[in-house]
């Protein structure tokens, strides 16, 4: 069992965010499942990052596995679907 910490980090690597872009951890949620993190760029970064966009969320699960949202669907969505079925794709 991951906890938070352990979580964003494999989010992070999963990211390959760099310093670019960083977790915002006014939206990151705890579920039942375990978390859901989002990027936003990084203003620290030393680089002009106005019109830059946030990058799809991850869900980590408490057992390690990290899943990509995408940008397609709205988070709320996607996020019930995983909870429903351990999934983030739509059609399974």
């Amino acid at each position: 069992m991951l906890d938070r910490k352990a979580a964003q980090r494999l989010a992070e690597i999963a990211q390959d965010a760099s310093d670019l872009y960083a977790v915002d951890e006014r939206l990151t949620e705890e579920h039942s499942f375990g978390w859901v993190f989002y990027f936003l760029p990084n203003p620290d970064c030393g680089q002009d990052i106005s019109g830059w966009f946030e990058l799809s969320p991850y869900i980590v699960d408490r057992n390690g596995s990290v899943h990509c949202m995408g940008t397609r669907e709205p988070p709320e969505e996607v996020i019930e679907r995983y909870a429903r079925t351990g999934s983030v794709d739509e059609d399974r």
